[in-house]
């Protein structure tokens, strides 16, 4: 890759150098696919891209403009006429105007961040049927006519069969931009019809980068960028609230599993059962203990990522010197996560899981 393309190109997506030169190549050459599957891991900057690309293509003057014409203003507050964006939402609040006016301020206030509700997300059969009308009108601008769906593997059933005579015959002069993180719970056909672009997990030294842009000290984003696992998550977690009390939590779950402290585990299940969004974060930042507590076990401190709790890991290390089951318990947390969506009784599901951790750490057979 030449990494020719302007420099004003999708400039503030971290990374992805050699998938915005081919994003750059096709608009060039007048082959950008009308639909595009922008895939890879959770906060990599799908969503933002896919916003950036349509105002690359929607701006008069995209190569010297920084975002303050009117086109890329309408783009930015998700208003541009010519620009549908649907998003997972969940029952209460998919009926209700204002409750939708929030949730799209809230994404347009920041494309980046995760993007989280207190209960079970979807897209219905209605979004859907109301972004295949409005795809298939005239553009009122140079640039065609763009959709976004985000999260596009929460679609139903219903909404992803609906979608599908869209995608197979696409609106003349419109473009259709996916994204998802977990692109296998996608439609087999729905994935045969949509060009994949990948993104790539971001090295160090790009997340540290984009930690400084985000008004971050040198010391500040270099810790940050330890922490990261090849995306922007800790940095877009920092100051959010509920990934703070979701890592205290975790902190506490994970003492609990090392003191085999049943009583303890069972007393944190309703506070870490609330809601799927709640259970993901705790058992995200429980990896992130255990993770740190195999470093200490194999003799690498220096590598932690909690570091704010290195005397709590060093302890917790000390009373288990097992690497072979933190792995092991690793894994089952990470299988966990992935598995979640399948169990609607949180509470079960993270007891079961738990109980499973102990048993592990104890060096039982499960």
């Amino acid at each position: 890759m030449s990494g020719s393309f302007p420099h004003r190109f999708l400039a503030d997506i971290p990374g992805q150098s050699a998938m915005k030169e081919m994003l750059f190549r096709a608009i060039e050459n007048g082959r950008l696919p009308s639909t595009m599957l922008f895939r890879g891991g959770e906060c990599l900057g799908k969503f933002a891209a896919a916003l950036e690309l349509v105002r690359w293509m929607k701006c008069p003057d995209p190569v010297n403009c920084a975002g303050t014409c009117h086109s890329c203003r309408l783009i930015a507050n998700l208003d541009h006429p010519d620009i549908e964006v649907v998003v997972p939402l969940t029952t209460e609040v998919e009926d209700k105007p204002n409750k939708i006016a929030e949730v799209m301020s809230s994404v347009a206030k920041n494309p980046f961040a995760p993007f989280r509700l207190d209960k079970n997300m979807r897209i219905g059969i209605d979004a859907i049927r109301e972004l295949n009308q409005k795809i298939a009108l005239s553009a009122a601008t140079e640039g065609g006519r763009w959709a976004i769906v985000r999260d596009a593997d929460l679609m139903t059933l219903d909404a992803a069969n609906a979608f599908l005579k869209t995608l197979e015959e696409p609106p003349e002069n419109s473009f259709i931009i996916l994204t998802s993180s977990r692109p296998d719970y996608l439609l087999p056909t729905i994935l045969s019809r949509s060009q994949a672009i990948q993104f790539l997990r971001l090295s160090r030294a790009r997340i540290a980068e984009f930690a400084r842009l985000k008004g971050a000290s040198e010391q500040e984003a270099e810790t940050l960028a330890r922490r990261a696992d090849g995306n922007l998550a800790p940095i877009l977690n920092a100051e959010d609230e509920q990934y703070l009390k979701a890592k205290a939590l975790a902190e506490d779950f994970w003492a609990a599993l090392f003191d085999r402290s049943e009583s303890a585990v069972f007393d944190l299940v309703p506070l870490i059962a609330k809601n799927a969004p709640t259970t993901k974060a705790v058992f995200e930042a429980t990896i992130s203990f255990l993770r740190d507590t195999l470093l200490f076990q194999t003799g690498n401190p220096s590598l932690i990522i909690n570091i704010d709790k290195k005397e709590r890991i060093a302890g917790i290390a000390a009373k288990s010197n097992f690497p072979k089951r933190i792995a092991r318990t690793i894994n089952l947390f990470d299988e966990s996560v992935k598995d979640l969506r399948f169990f609607p009784q949180y509470d079960l599901f993270v007891i079961a899981t738990a109980i499973s951790a102990m048993k592990i750490i104890r060096g039982e057979t499960i």
